[in-house]
């Protein structure tokens, strides 16, 4: 799998390629990642059973309205139980795929809740990220009353958010990165070692995390327009939808991070700081 062509330190990152070797290092592999997606899938389910027994209608579950009272509290608690084993497999899904990659170690069922240093790192890498995220917020709310006037109009509105939206797109090229370097035990700052791996294609990593967005975008458009033109209304066919955009959003995360993975290796190369091989 780490090819003498695919290993090589790249000066500019074929995104396409990329993408490519993505999935053929998932081809070998292919009936455990689907068995972990799965078992991520009916860990969705259990939930799902759970809050409508809470709630007493599916519905509830699917949309989060008309919830009595009396079980608010604890259906509240189910749904925040289920985002945090979520977490933890989206986290898990991530490592696990840049292990196979740059290490060749094939992903289990149990790899999805474990935890350890890896994933402690690469939480608190995420809370930093998530933390800078949200400053422009924090900042703009104390700041409306000054900048009221100019925020008047929707297009400022739109402008704004779009310099915002594009900055994030751009970050998300090089943080990509964060994953590999986590899983290859690198030491340092991850932060710092992303961004100093990215030097030079910042711009091609973009491109990934764009065609990430765009995949994703354009399988959630494809469902709502399904709904739209058959006017779906019967509960069952909802829920099914639910679930199967679940589990197609999740592989489309899981050829993400084996891209990044190969992005990664191409950008660092054997021998090169932050070299997998031999790491434990």
């Amino acid at each position: 799998m780490n090819s003498d062509a695919s290993s090589a330190p790249a000066s500019k990152l074929p995104v396409l390629r990329t993408i490519e070797e993505g999935l053929a290092a998932l081809r070998p592999v292919w009936r455990r990642v689907a068995s972990q997606l799965f078992l991520f899938l009916l860990v969705e389910i259990v939930a799902g059973i759970l809050a409508v027994a809470i709630s007493g209608n599916a519905e509830h579950f699917l949309l989060g309205r008309d919830r009595s009272e009396s079980s608010s509290f604890t259906y509240a608690l189910i749904l925040i139980a289920n985002g945090l084993v979520a977490l933890v497999i989206y986290i898990n899904l991530s490592l696990g795929t840049t292990r196979l990659v740059l290490a060749e170690e094939p992903p289990t069922l149990a790899g999805l809740f474990r935890w350890d240093r890896r994933q402690w790192r690469l939480l608190g890498n995420l809370l930093l990220v998530g933390l800078a995220a949200a400053m422009p917020a924090v900042v703009g709310a104390f700041m409306t009353p000054s900048l009221g006037p100019l925020l008047a109009t929707p297009l400022a509105v739109v402008a704004v958010q779009a310099i915002y939206g594009l900055c994030w797109v751009w970050a998300a090229g090089w943080l990509q990165l964060l994953p590999s370097i986590v899983a290859s035990d690198g030491k340092g700052s991850a932060l710092d070692l992303a961004w100093k791996v990215s030097a030079g294609n910042r711009l091609r990593l973009m491109g990934l995390a764009i065609c990430a967005f765009a995949a994703h975008l354009l399988l959630t458009g494809t469902g709502m327009l399904a709904s739209s033109v058959l006017a779906v209304e019967l509960l069952p066919i909802r829920i099914a939808g639910h679930l199967l955009g679940t589990l197609a959003g999740s592989a489309i995360y899981v050829v993400f991070a084996a891209s990044a993975a190969v992005a990664y290796r191409r950008l660092t190369g054997p021998g090169a700081p932050g070299d997998i091989l031999g790491a434990p």
